[in-house]
C-alpha cells in the first residue's frame, strides 16, 4: 500500500491525472497523509493537488473517494490550500476551486491556526475570481472574522502593505457585491490602508452608495475625497441631508461644478417661468456632477 501511495503522490506532484487514476485503480489511498509532499504539513494527495493547481488531478482524486473536507495537521482543507496558493496559480487554482465546490467542499470551513476561511485567503492573495466563486457559494463569508478580527475586506487591505499595492478589485467586489459590512469597521480599515500610503479613495464611493453613514462616520471620510461624486445619486435618493454631507467631502472643483449647475438651473427657471418637479431638478444637477 505504501508503494502505491508513493506512486500516487508522485503522480499528483507531476500533475499527471492519468497516473493518479491508475494508482487509485490499483488501490492507492487518496486520503493517506503525504509525509514527503512538497506542500508539507502531512497533507493528503488532494491537499497537494489543490495547492499545486492541478484541477484534473483533484477531479480524479474526488472520483476515487478522496474527502474534500479532510483536514491536514494544521487544520487546512484542500479548498483553503487552493485559495492560499491562488495568487501564484491564477486560472489553475480557480479551476481547482470550481471542482472542489462541485465535489462538496465546505466554503465556510476555516483553518485551525488562523481562522482564515478560503475567502480570507483569496482576499489576501488578491484573487478576485476565486473570491467571487466563494461568495456565490456562501455570501456570508464576507462577514466572517479571522483570529485577528479581520474580515476578508480587512485582509485585502492589510496585505496591501506586503504586495506593495492595495487589492482594489477585491476590496471593491466586497463593497459592491457582498452583504453589507459595519460601516465603521470598513472606514477604519480604509483609514489604516491610507496611512500606509495606499490610495484607496476610490473605495469610499461604493461604500457610501450602498449604506447610510451617520454624521460621526462621515467624519471618518477624508476631505476632500476624490472619486466620491459617483455615489451622489444613490445617497441623494436615500437622504438629502446625507447628500449634503457627501457634498462637503467633494473636491473643490466638483463642488464648484455643482454650484454652477444650480445657478444655471435657477436662471433657466426664472427666465422661462418654469417650476420643475424636484426629482427632475435633482437629475439635471447630477448629470453635470
Amino acid at each position: 500500500m505504501e508503494a502505491l501511495n508513493q506512486q500516487l503522490r508522485g503522480a499528483v506532484e507531476a500533475g499527471d491525472a492519468a497516473a493518479v487514476l491508475a494508482a487509485l485503480a490499483c488501490g492507492a489511498d487518496g486520503n493517506a497523509p503525504t509525509h514527503g509532499s512538497s506542500v508539507g504539513f502531512d497533507t493528503s494527495a488532494l491537499h497537494a493537488a489543490s495547492a499545486h493547481g492541478h484541477a484534473e488531478c483533484v477531479a480524479a482524486l474526488l472520483e476515487g473517494g478522496a474527502d474534500p473536507n479532510r483536514r491536514d495537521s494544521c487544520g487546512r482543507l484542500p479548498l483553503l490550500w487552493a485559495a492560499a496558493r491562488s495568487g501564484a496559480g491564477g486560472d489553475a487554482h480557480q479551476a481547482v476551486v470550481t471542482v472542489l465546490l462541485a465535489g462538496g467542499a465546505d466554503p465556510s470551513a476555516h483553518a485551525f491556526t488562523c481562522s482564515f476561511t478560503a475567502a480570507h485567503f483569496a482576499a489576501a492573495t488578491d484573487s478576485l475570481h476565486i473570491l467571487r466563486q466563494l461568495l456565490a457559494a456562501d455570501p456570508l463569508l464576507a462577514l466572517r472574522y479571522d483570529k485577528y478580527a479581520l474580515t476578508p475586506l480587512g485582509q485585502a487591505l492589510h496585505w496591501a502593505r506586503l504586495r506593495g499595492r492595495p487589492g482594489l478589485a477585491v476590496a471593491r467586489c466586497l463593497l459592491e457585491e457582498a452583504p453589507l459590512q459595519p460601516a465603521g469597521e470598513v472606514l477604519e480599515s480604509l483609514a489604516e490602508a491610507a496611512a500606509r500610503g495606499h490610495n484607496v479613495s476610490s473605495l469610499y464611493a461604493p461604500l457610501v452608495a450602498r449604506q447610510p453613514l451617520t454624521a460621526a462616520e462621515w467624519a471618518l471620510v477624508p476631505t476632500p475625497c476624490a472619486n466620491l461624486a459617483p455615489a451622489l445619486p444613490a445617497v441623494l435618493a436615500r437622504s438629502a441631508a446625507e447628500a449634503g454631507l457627501l457634498v462637503q467631502h467633494l473636491p473643490l472643483a466638483d463642488r464648484e461644478r455643482l454650484r454652477t449647475a444650480a445657478l444655471c438651473l435657477a436662471r433657466l427657471q426664472r427666465r422661462h417661468d418654469l417650476s420643475l418637479p424636484l426629482p427632475i431638478s435633482q437629475h439635471l444637477l447630477l448629470a453635470v456632477a
